[in-house]
């Protein structure tokens, strides 16, 4: 009876055999080949996250003056880049990277 495990450890056995772990480098690949987003669906995206700050983080000014970032003019500039370049776009991965950085403002 000792050796039965209980609570999440047992779950996490149960994973484990049932096969469903998959290695972190393995997942991130196939998640990069499966999702794809349009030019147009980024730049919605983008805009959404424009009107988000712009209308509802009522702690941006402050924020800009202590820390001397502005992630809405950075979005504006990720979204003429994005308007402007060629064909060719950056992986999905690196798209939501990048958006997650040109909005994260410092603590």
């Amino acid at each position: 009876m000792l050796d039965q495990k209980t609570g999440a450890s047992a779950e996490l056995r149960d994973i484990e055999r049932a096969g469903k772990v998959m290695p972190l480098a393995k997942f991130l690949k196939s998640a990069e080949q499966k999702s794809r987003l349009s030019r147009r669906e980024r730049l919605r995206i983008i805009d959404q996250a424009l009107l988000l700050l712009e209308m509802n983080y009522v702690h941006l000014p402050l924020k800009q003056a202590m820390h001397a970032i502005n992630p809405i003019q950075r979005l504006k500039l990720l979204k003429y880049r994005l308007e402007t370049k060629g064909s060719e776009m950056e992986p999905v991965m690196q798209f939501h990277a990048r958006l997650l950085g040109d909005i994260r403002v410092a603590p």
